[in-house]
């Protein structure tokens, strides 16, 4: 049953944007559904290594997306705003744990107008922020899989 209210809470993450107006982030839908989805119970075997690993890696880009934002508020509110290495730094963990965002962001940047006070004022869609953050989960998921699968393989060498 519990996978069942994770796989309702993945859907209700391609509608919350929409829903909220933007309040609700759907990338906190995507982590807390799969994390249900992927509850042990008798279909998911307990035994079975798949399921662990796949939390395993939502777990750390449930952790590296928390970083981003930590370190992201930390540049906003510090003189590291001017830093060339804070913002490297940041750029790199913004690469590791959103890889599909920054592809998607790569090839197809966003729309973006200069205002009269000088700042820029850029335009995300709901849409592209939910495939992009829904992506990015699964990337997670399976290179949890695939690092668990290497490391078992190793295990039994």
């Amino acid at each position: 049953m519990i996978n069942f209210f994770g796989f309702l809470i993945i859907v209700c993450g391609f509608f919350v944007p929409f829903l909220t107006g933007g309040k609700l982030p759907s990338i906190v839908f995507f982590w807390v559904g799969f994390l249900l989805l992927l509850w042990p119970n008798k279909y998911l075997l307990k035994f079975s290594p798949w399921p662990k690993w796949a939390r395993i890696g939502l777990l750390l880009n449930i952790f590296g997306i928390l970083l981003l934002l930590l370190f992201s508020g930390l540049m906003a509110n510090a003189e590291l705003s001017s830093s060339y290495f804070a913002y490297i730094l940041l750029r790199t963990i913004s690469w590791i744990f959103t890889p599909i965002s920054n592809i998607f962001d790569l090839f197809f940047p966003y729309s973006q107008a200069k205002m009269p006070d000088g700042s820029i004022q850029f335009t995300i869609s709901f849409l592209r922020g939910i495939l992009t953050s829904f992506s990015n989960v699964l990337v997670y998921l399976g290179l949890g899989i695939i690092i668990g699968k290497l490391y078992s393989k190793r295990k039994r060498r």
